[in-house]
């Protein structure tokens, strides 16, 4: 008896997502519009996306170079939170919006996740704020001076959690916004997550900080030439109980201090002050114990105080980044902080840069580096244009004497105004070690083998010289 014939399986190349995982390991857009045209005439049904990109490989230019953009994203996960996708939505060479039905279905088809939106399109702005209101997968949108845009990526459809508006003075008619009105349903949403605001004004300022203090699901906040808002907050005592992250730089009142007493001290992990104005902050060292959670601290163009003695800060547990910018400060100011980031035991990171107090006390700071070698969590330690001298430099170089880091530890020197006798120092410390590297200032050095000690120098960089402690 004859065997009984069914219908056949289904191939390979009909399975979910087998067609578009072929396509993603191919080499060039040529080999992709190949593969695809021989799919087609074997009557072979494409999926959407790779039906939008057929189309765009066979539009002639300007639109056929937009194809190029596939092997960047990935259209298997185009849901993925991790997928961060800047996608530009403008053909700079041509100099307009390219929004031809072919490249709205490509967009929309590889759910493109990111979108840097600068000013009104000067082309067909309806086409282009459809093709945003398409971008329903969008997740970090930069905008400037479009309320319109920000209307179209804030539907009940989009899911962007990550919002920035730049320079918002004004509107695209040239005309004050109420942005808070146009922020209000984004707020809402349960998916906001970040926002910055950057040299922004807005009609409505208290009602913008008020919706900012209340929004629970906003946790990292980033303020920059905000002054009016931070003002709104100020002025009505609202506490921001709800955010993690909080970034503020003021740039022309001294509002800094007064902003920590309005954060909730068992929630916010991270902490960046930043002010143009050398604002008096004598206070902050005070509040530092209370916040239990800090993981980053970065505190820039302040001036510290603390002239009198300090009582040492307790033990953190949590710290992993510290960076002084252009602080003004006593020596038990400096003694404390350095005190405070040395029993640290997980800190990763520590950057002093302009403060030439570091200088002057380089026995504190070899006390520190000392404690973060013996903790061996530290990677990063960068003292930039801190005034070390010769003198200084043959301080640390001492406690670089033979030390073997667990962790490989880089000190950056390199933009401090000492010479070769402070390089030699640091070469014949190095030459006793190992698992360390220092960045100096190029210097020459003279033309004798011996003077490297076995220290790797790398001279690619132009004013910079990266050694490195030999194995042992």
């Amino acid at each position: 008896m004859a065997p009984e014939t069914g219908r056949a399986g289904p191939t390979v190349v009909a399975l979910d997502g087998v067609l578009v995982a072929i396509v993603q390991c191919m080499a060039s857009p040529s080999d992709v519009l190949a593969f695809l045209q021989a799919l087609v005439a074997s009557a072979v049904e494409l999926p959407p996306a790779l039906s939008a990109l057929l189309v765009l490989l066979t539009t002639p230019q300007p639109h056929r170079k937009l194809a190029h953009l596939w092997p960047r994203v990935h259209l298997l996960s185009i849901a993925a939170d991790e997928i961060h996708l800047n996608g530009s939505l403008a053909d700079q060479q041509q100099g307009r919006w390219v929004l031809h039905r072919p490249v709205l279905c490509f967009y929309r088809a590889v759910g493109i996740q990111g979108a840097l939106v600068y000013s009104d399109p000067p082309w067909h702005p309806s086409d282009f704020y459809d093709l945003l209101g398409m971008c329903t997968n969008l997740q970090k949108v930069t905008l400037a001076r479009n309320w319109m845009a920000l209307a179209a990526i804030t539907t009940s459809a989009h899911h962007v959690s990550d919002l920035t508006l730049l320079n918002t003075s004004f509107n695209v008619d040239g005309l004050p916004f109420d942005w808070t009105t146009s922020l209000g349903p984004w707020l809402e949403s349960a998916h906001t997550k970040r926002l910055r605001l950057s040299s922004f004004e807005s009609t409505d300022d208290l009602g913008l900080a008020r919706a900012l203090a209340t929004t629970r699901t906003l946790t990292h906040l980033h303020l920059d030439d905000a002054d009016d808002v931070i003002s709104g907050i100020l002025a009505n005592r609202l506490p921001l109980r709800y955010l993690t992250h909080f970034w503020i730089f003021a740039c022309h009142y001294p509002i800094l201090g007064d902003m920590t007493t309005l954060l909730d001290p068992a929630a916010i992990q991270s902490i960046q002050f930043r002010s143009h104005c050398l604002e008096e902050m004598t206070g902050f060292l005070k509040t530092l114990p209370l916040f239990t959670r800090l993981t980053v601290v970065d505190i820039s163009g302040v001036s510290l105080g603390g002239h009198h003695h300090a009582a040492p800060l307790p033990t953190t547990k949590t710290l992993r980044a510290v960076t002084f910018r252009a602080i003004a400060c006593s020596a038990n100011t400096l003694a404390t902080l350095l005190d405070w980031t040395a029993r640290a035991d997980h800190l990763e990171y520590s950057n002093w840069s302009g403060c030439a107090m570091v200088g002057t006390h380089c026995k504190l700071v070899g006390c520190a580096l000392r404690s973060w070698i013996a903790t061996g969590a530290l990677q990063t330690a960068s003292f930039w244009r801190c005034s070390i001298d010769d003198d200084g430099v043959r301080l640390l170089a001492r406690v670089l004497c033979d030390v073997h880091p667990r962790t490989p530890l880089e000190l950056d020197l390199s933009a401090n105004p000492f010479g070769r006798d402070g390089l030699q120092a640091l070469l014949d410390a190095l030459a006793t070690s190992s698992n360390i590297t220092v960045l100096t200032p190029r210097i020459e050095m003279p033309d004798d083998d011996d003077a490297s000690r076995g220290v790797a120098i790398d001279t690619s960089m132009p004013k910079t010289l990266r050694l490195t402690a030999p194995k042992h």
